[in-house]
């Protein structure tokens, strides 16, 4: 690892001293990137398909269990539309009993000031949607007490949708 680090530095420096980065030297900085930022901890990330007919779901722990140091969690969430396994990878903290899961975009490009400044960017879109997710991670003794995705709760609900759902329900009380 602390040699990918140190070719991401060597290509970052030569671009802010005037060298153009290829395409492909962008591409190398990206999948170092991505493996920087991978969790070897979390064994298995997968998530469903949008869930089209969830408007009035809450996200929410589906099941949990623990055997042989492996946290096994089915979680309901809202999140970004682009969410996939392809676009985003997983980690987590866990302190106190609180489990934080940590869901990232994977960087899809990147910019280099001259200064060698580089930030990377990611795919997301303008929308949200119901995903089931599913997490294997190890190093667990106890099942947590308290989960949150992104240090937000997971009994989330889709913002998008909470205006067409009370007018819905609104319209539906005047017409009995």
């Amino acid at each position: 690892m602390r040699k990918l680090f140190i070719i991401l530095v060597i290509l970052i420096v030569a671009a802010g001293c005037g060298h153009t980065i290829t395409e492909t030297e962008k591409q190398e900085i990206i999948e170092l990137q991505i493996q920087k930022l991978t969790d070897v901890r979390v064994k298995k990330f997968d998530v469903t398909e949008c869930q089209k007919d969830c408007h009035y779901e809450n996200g929410r722990i589906i099941d949990q269990s623990l055997d042989s140091n492996i946290l096994k969690l089915e979680i309901s969430h809202w999140t970004n539309c682009a969410t996939s396994v392809k676009n985003n990878m997983a980690g987590f903290e866990y302190e106190n009993g609180i489990l934080n899961l940590i869901i990232k975009s994977k960087p899809v490009g990147l910019t280099i000031q001259e200064n060698g400044d580089t930030s990377f960017y990611a795919e997301a879109v303008a929308c949200d949607c119901y995903f089931i997710f599913n997490f294997e991670l190890s190093g667990f003794q106890e099942i947590p007490d308290s989960i949150l995705i992104n240090h937000s709760s997971i009994n989330n609900s889709s913002e998008l949708f909470k205006g067409l759902i009370e007018i819905k329900d609104t319209i539906k009380g005047e017409t009995n």
